[in-house]
């Protein structure tokens, strides 16, 4: 199954539930509306954050997480300039 991730900040603004939905979930899906009857495949907490625009831009040009790094991004690491 997808999974949908739902959270109702009129019940709890940190709470998210996990919901397994079928395929064509979304092709009907009102994203104002908790989903009726979906299994709650897991739920976890939420906690907000803010960036300020330098986080935010940092954040926008680094390199994807499903990106390896390059030999630089290796030796900084390892030189402890990157985390």
């Amino acid at each position: 199954p997808s999974l949908h991730q739902h959270m109702d900040p009129s019940i709890d603004s940190f709470k998210v539930e996990v919901l397994e939905v079928e395929q064509d979930f979304y092709m009907e899906f009102n994203p104002w509306k908790k989903p009726d009857k979906r299994k709650i495949a897991k739920t976890f907490q939420f906690k907000p954050f803010h960036l300020n625009e330098k986080e935010f831009k940092d954040r926008l040009y680094a390199r994807r997480f499903d990106q390896e790094p390059n030999f630089i991004e290796k030796l900084k690491t390892g030189f402890g300039l990157l985390k």
